[in-house]
């Protein structure tokens, strides 16, 4: 497993953990310090941490990401968000 630290363009770092190496490697995020599980595997992030930071975005929904002043879609606004991130592990 390994702890990828994605650098968001709020100041925020979110941190994921998964092992992108094996398919069915649960994908956690990180939040206050408590790791939380996702639906997702890293099958589904296509092994790449920048899928795996999209799915925890969309996971968390709208009230994690969304400026009430952005009138762009979510979909639009998570490409952004996973664009302009930085994520290492």
């Amino acid at each position: 497993m390994s702890v990828y630290e994605c650098d968001l363009t709020t100041g925020e770092t979110l941190r994921i953990l998964a092992n992108l190496a094996e398919a069915s490697s649960p994908i956690m995020y990180e939040a206050d310090g408590i790791w939380y599980s996702t639906p997702y595997q890293s099958a589904d992030a296509r092994h790449r941490p920048a899928e795996a930071l999209r799915l925890v975005l969309a996971y968390l929904g709208p009230d994690y990401y969304r400026d009430p002043t952005d009138d762009r879609s979510d979909e639009e606004i998570i490409d952004a968000i996973v664009e302009a991130a930085d994520c290492t592990g």
